[in-house]
């Protein structure tokens, strides 16, 4: 859990994304770009906010996973899950919802897990909005997200999803 990671994995190994047999390549290249950007102001933040994580304000907090050894705020996983799913909001708009809620979960099981309040998660979530935000508007990105839409191969498990986190913010 506390592994570096590509966000996108976590959508693949619930069968809502697909990489395999070299399926959508060109939307994995747009999510490395977005990665990158996303790394880049996420630990910049985690270092101007130095947050504590929750069981290091209170001893008592049994935690599930180990706390990662950088800041809680924001969270990383919330941003790097919720700018995935923006990113195949984007190549996939009939699906928004779906990878938006499986983003939202990924936040909330680390909360679940105690090594973030949901502050957190919500930061990443609007730090995701607004890194993303920006990145679109750069022609490059732009010609990249429409190669990724052009080639999107759809998973075949996307349609067995179950919203978990409607509603929840």
């Amino acid at each position: 859990e506390n592994d570096s990671f590509y966000s996108w994995s976590s959508f693949e190994e619930v069968g809502i994304l697909v990489f395999e047999d070299g399926h959508n390549k060109e939307l994995e290249d747009v999510l490395k770009i977005a990665n990158e950007e996303l790394a880049f102001f996420l630990m910049k933040y985690k270092k101007l906010f130095s947050r504590a994580r929750p069981s290091q304000l209170s001893s008592d907090l049994q935690l599930v996973i180990n706390n990662p050894g950088h800041a809680a705020y924001p969270s990383g996983h919330a941003t790097q899950s919720y700018g995935t799913a923006l990113v195949l909001s984007l190549v996939d708009k009939d699906n928004e919802e779906k990878y938006l809620d499986f983003a939202k979960s990924v936040g909330h099981r680390r909360e679940i897990a105690g090594v973030h309040y949901p502050s957190d998660t919500k930061a990443g979530q609007n730090l995701a909005e607004k890194v993303m935000a920006k990145l679109v508007e750069h022609p490059e990105f732009q010609r990249e997200l429409q190669e990724a839409k052009e080639s999107f191969i759809k998973a075949p498990g996307l349609e067995n999803y179950k919203m978990q986190m409607v509603g929840h913010n």
